[in-house]
């Protein structure tokens, strides 16, 4: 089954938020962001937010959801807005190294084309 993405409601956002697995296998939880509307996409990881008093409904309802989905691996297949594309995962998310490439029609061919693009200057556009 291809995994479907939405972009991102900005913080607090708990609805659109997703895993991606690391080449190490660790987990982060990120957000899609559409770089200045360009339907460039890319991850960024949300982070986490303590509070004292403790988690809201909807964060313990993402943080189950979560638990339960299969997070986005390198390579993997999503549809974002109608239109098919390829994760490649390159690194932490917080390094902007998550990106979403436009599938060609020929599969995940992924070759690091997109190595040294980074997202950071669409985040300010996203917020």
């Amino acid at each position: 089954m291809t995994r479907i993405l939405n972009v991102g409601t900005g913080y607090g956002d708990t609805v659109n938020t997703f895993n991606v697995e690391l080449k190490d296998g660790e987990l982060v939880k990120c957000n899609l962001i559409d770089c200045f509307g360009k339907k460039e996409y890319y991850a960024i990881n949300t982070g986490a937010s303590i509070s004292a008093r403790g988690f809201t409904q909807e964060q313990e309802a993402e943080r189950e959801r979560l638990g339960a989905e299969e997070p986005v691996r390198n390579n993997d297949w999503v549809v974002i807005d109608g239109e098919l594309f390829i994760a490649a995962v390159h690194g932490r998310p917080a390094a902007d190294q998550v990106v979403f490439i436009k599938d060609d029609g020929q599969g995940p061919r992924y070759r690091g084309k997109f190595q040294n693009l980074g997202a950071s200057h669409c985040a300010s556009a996203n917020k």
